[in-house]
């Protein structure tokens, strides 16, 4: 969570950087100030998913303890990653759109600021491994949906460095 929260609050800081129209860096702002508030909220939330804590990993403990849905907890989490990424794809395109150059490099900006499709692509599979997660035998049922978590990682700072650098 930490590591895609902050890669995509890097690329909602880019936009900032790069672009001077003031509604873009209003909502990329606004943006980060969400993305922000999601991360400590799934971080503190993590922590207190089971009580006592040690229960999430194990259920025999003396005395029993008591967790909310962890399944519904992370499918939650997914779910705002998909939107958050679906974000900061959508954010730039009417900037880029909007323009005054030709047509055939407003279609390459749109493709290297539009790797982010990809990851969204990524993400919805994620979100999808996530709903058929089995919480009783994760480590046979998680290898997906943690591939994917990686994947989408990996493929997010790379679509964040691709805009700065050279040709």
């Amino acid at each position: 969570v930490s590591a895609l929260t902050f890669v995509k609050m890097s690329i909602t800081h880019l936009y900032i950087s790069l672009f001077p129209q003031v509604w873009l860096r209003i909502t990329c702002k606004f943006l980060l100030i969400l993305q922000l508030m999601f991360w400590a909220g799934f971080v503190i939330a993590a922590f207190l998913t089971c009580r006592p804590f040690e229960y999430l990993w194990n259920k025999k403990l003396p005395g029993g303890g008591k967790c909310f849905d962890i399944h519904m907890f992370w499918l939650g989490g997914s779910i705002a990653a998909l939107l958050f990424d679906l974000m900061c794809v959508g954010l730039p395109m009417p900037v880029l759109w909007g323009l005054k150059m030709g047509i055939a490099k407003k279609v390459k900006l749109t493709v290297m600021f539009g790797l982010g499709f990809l990851i969204v692509v990524i993400t919805a599979t994620r979100v999808y491994y996530v709903t058929i997660l089995d919480f009783n035998d994760l480590t046979w049922s998680s290898p997906p949906a943690v591939i994917f978590t990686v994947l989408e990682a990996a493929l997010a700072v790379l679509a964040g460095c691709l805009p700065v650098m050279n040709p």
